[in-house]
């Protein structure tokens, strides 16, 4: 049986952010982020950092620091997948993708109107 998998975004989803100030910069976790995922993982869902970032390191060290459990960091964890080479899908493989600046996408019509309002509204 294959695991639920949750790839949730860190920047402004996991950790506070105001803006790219550099690969090894990060802001604290947003409220509840750690409660959160620790509630995710005890349902057993397999819990993927989704993130340009590309420093590994650092975002293994962040989440040591607050104590925030994760399955991988922009790898795949589903079985057939989890092999970190070329001829892995860089998508990652989940069943929700968790990201502050996503939209829910059913048909155009209406995911095009929600982009223009979003750039109407001056949202980056």
């Amino acid at each position: 049986m294959n695991p639920f998998i949750a790839a949730i975004d860190f920047d402004g989803v996991i950790a506070q952010y105001d803006g790219w100030k550099g690969d090894d910069h990060f802001e604290p976790p947003k409220p509840g982020a750690k409660e959160a995922i620790d509630i995710l993982r005890a349902h057993g869902i397999k819990i993927v950092i989704w993130t340009c970032r590309s420093n590994k390191q650092a975002l293994a060290e962040y989440f040591a620091k607050y104590d925030i459990k994760y399955d991988a960091i922009n790898v795949n964890v589903h079985p057939e997948l989890s092999k970190e080479d070329d001829a892995a899908t860089r998508k990652i493989i989940a069943d929700v993708y968790v990201d502050d600046r996503g939209l829910r996408f059913t048909e155009w019509g209406p995911a095009v109107e929600q982009i223009l309002d979003i750039m109407v509204a001056g949202v980056k």
